[in-house]
């Protein structure tokens, strides 16, 4: 009889840690932080999922931000999605595991991510192209566990060389973006959070920070730029160099400014762009660079 109440009682101790794991977490409405981006794979073209990777370098991040802003559109409601102060990328619902996007400036709705899947279903994924545009393909789910997050567990599920994550999305990126050259690079997700926690790569922390591997630099080169942020009035130093390339660019990698300047110190006027995140890269002809983030509000 012991024996009988103690398989019992493993049985149920096994069903709740299994019940445990399959709570669904939805995908946040508010207070939320993704930050993707780009680094080039050492040796290129190496997607194997369990190989180590060895990156070359970053460059400039894209951002998502969520910040409690909700549009109706049709019969449904959505959460609002920036680039974290600059424009406007679309709007995000979450329906019982399914989640879909509608992307600025468009009328169509993409199932981005679908959690009711399971190892072996066919699933449509979508790549980045461009600021409003996104191609889709379709591949199959691999397998399929979770993972500890916070004190409870969430369904993650393979999807190729990266894994989608209830409530955060997938770790290439909460949308996969398609930089040029893209055999030879490696896209991910380095930081997601919801209401100032950290919950990728692991739980910790505040909130995810602007600045995360922003200032890559290269020995021999160093510039200011100030103030900053700034209404759109910027100046630059750049001391010790007669002559450089200055290049910046948006979250979203496009770019807003080039030119060569032959002077340690000059003016660079954003004030006809948006506002919102911008970044810097400051080049010399010794291949010697700098990249600085400022801000524009």
């Amino acid at each position: 009889m012991k024996k009988q109440l103690l398989f019992l009682f493993f049985l149920f101790s096994l069903s709740q840690l299994n019940a445990q794991s399959w709570v669904y977490h939805p995908f946040p409405t508010d207070s939320a932080i993704w930050v993707n981006r780009l680094g080039h794979y050492n040796p290129p073209g190496i997607f194997d999922p369990y190989y180590v990777i060895t990156i070359d370098y970053y460059d400039p991040y894209t951002y998502y931000c969520m910040n409690s802003s909700d549009t109706t559109i049709g019969s449904f409601v959505y959460s609002k999605l920036d680039s974290c102060g600059g424009p406007y990328q679309g709007a995000l619902r979450d329906d019982n595991g399914k989640i879909y996007f509608i992307p600025a400036d468009s009328v169509n709705e993409l199932l981005v991510y679908d959690f009711t899947l399971n190892n072996g279903d066919p699933v449509s994924t979508y790549y980045k192209t461009s600021n409003n545009s996104f191609t889709e393909y379709t591949t199959v789910v691999g397998p399929v566990d979770s993972v500890l997050i916070n004190g409870s567990y969430r369904k993650r599920m393979q999807i190729e060389a990266a894994y989608w994550v209830e409530g955060i999305g997938n770790t290439s990126g909460l949308f996969r973006e398609s930089w040029p050259n893209v055999s030879n690079y490696v896209i991910d997700l380095v930081c997601m959070s919801e209401n100032n926690t950290a919950l990728y790569p692991s739980a910790s922390g505040g909130a995810c920070s602007f600045s995360l591997g922003i200032e890559e630099t290269k020995p021999g080169l160093s510039g200011t730029i100030y103030p900053n942020p700034s209404a759109g009035n910027y100046q630059i130093s750049v001391p010790g160099v007669s002559e450089y390339s200055v290049e910046i660019t948006d979250v979203l990698g496009k770019t807003v400014f080039h030119s060569k300047i032959k002077n340690n110190v000059a003016e660079l006027d954003l004030s006809d762009k948006q506002n919102g995140i911008y970044f810097v890269r400051i080049s010399d002809s010794k291949g010697n660079s700098v990249t600085k983030k400022i801000l524009k509000q």
